[in-house]
């Protein structure tokens, strides 16, 4: 069933989930964002499916209140599209191995409340215990450049999104972007529950190898490499992990 028209005149909230080759974590997150109470009410949930080439797009369709959307993969054009489907005045952009916190989408509401805050996330818990993820967990409370990325649920209203003129349609760091142009409109603000992530990509790269490869890709980003040059490499390290 289609959006009503009238979501943007409310506080209502689309969550939107970008994915790639998620069949095996897709359920559970639809699955707690569809089962939540009145403090987790989301008004529409849209996955925004990058040309998965497993189950994902059909786990998506099981659910009735999902809205799925196929399109070329890249997160940020996935987002665009996922956003472009929705009507809702808040957006909330989760990763598909990401599971909000109980509370999150009142949370949202009451920080998108204030005028002068025009984005904000949450702070970063794994699914996963060792003692470099509790240090990468306590990092993530801080809101700075080098500590907030994508995976911690990037909120914000749609009238700030098309002010800034969306995400761009970039393969990596679109996230980094993204927070960077929302600061021209207002505060971006880290609050105090945490989302919770797999650790399966830095259990799959390592733990030391992929924060430090993270950081060079960084580096690389606010040097003026191209994204795709960097997401070239990004990729070639992932699969290599993989192979490995």
């Amino acid at each position: 069933m289609p959006p009503s028209p009238d979501l943007q005149c409310a506080d209502t909230i689309a969550v939107i989930i970008p994915t790639f080759n998620e069949e095996s974590s897709l359920s559970s997150i639809l699955e707690g964002l569809l089962s939540g109470g009145t403090s987790n009410r989301f008004d529409e949930i849209v996955v925004a499916d990058g040309a998965s080439s497993d189950g994902t797009g059909s786990v998506a369709a099981q659910h009735p209140a999902v809205t799925l959307v196929r399109g070329p993969r890249g997160r940020g054009r996935q987002i665009n599209a996922g956003i472009a489907a929705s009507k809702s005045r808040f957006i909330v952009v989760v990763h598909a191995d990401t599971h909000l916190p109980q509370g999150a989408a009142a949370a949202v509401r009451t920080t998108l409340a204030h005028a002068s805050v025009a984005g904000g996330c949450f702070r970063l818990r794994y699914d996963a215990a060792s003692r470099a993820l509790k240090t990468y967990e306590f990092f993530s409370r801080f809101e700075t450049s080098w500590t907030t990325f994508g995976d911690q649920g990037f909120f914000f209203r749609r009238a700030d999104y098309d002010a800034i003129g969306g995400l761009p349609d970039w393969p990596l760091f679109e996230d980094v972007e993204l927070r960077r142009r929302l600061k021209t409109r207002g505060r971006f603000v880290k609050l105090a529950q945490s989302v919770q992530t797999s650790a399966r990509r830095l259990h799959q790269r390592g733990h030391v190898r992929g924060q430090v490869l993270n950081a060079m890709l960084l580096c690389g980003y606010w040097s003026g490499v191209s994204v795709e040059r960097l997401a070239a490499i990004y990729d070639a390290d992932r699969q290599s992990a993989r192979d490995r």
